[in-house]
């Protein structure tokens, strides 16, 4: 397991280098071949802050930017929103399974699990 230090950077095995949660973090969500991709809150909505490799294959660059509302149909990012500000709410996780032709242009069941993150952890 890697070591952190008092300012929360990694330091990396066999290099000494340090990095930043934030510098980590779209490289071990480009690793994954689950869609992953963050969300910032604004005044407003939800801003897209990264997506990784796997939801570019299919969203090639149109969500990275953008608010949820400006990707997603708007019954389905007003629900998202909505299950978004739930979980920063409570901050627990939580898992769903949606039927939405976003990604694959027909209705197709996927799986989303939501999960908080604080800068810094």
């Amino acid at each position: 397991m890697n070591k952190v230090n008092e300012q929360n950077e990694v330091i990396l095995p066999n290099t000494g280098k340090s990095l930043t949660c934030e510098e980590l973090l779209p490289a071990i969500l480009d690793a994954s071949t689950d869609g992953i991709f963050t969300v910032i809150p604004t005044k407003t909505s939800f801003r897209i802050s990264h997506v990784n490799t796997a939801i570019e294959r299919i969203l090639t660059k149109i969500a990275e930017g953008k608010t949820i509302s400006q990707v997603l149909p708007t019954e389905d990012a007003r629900w998202l929103k909505h299950k978004i500000k739930s979980v920063i709410h409570n901050g627990r996780s939580c898992s769903f399974t949606i039927k939405t032709g976003v990604f694959y242009g027909k209705d197709r069941p996927i799986s989303l699990t939501l999960t908080p993150i604080q800068k810094g952890k």
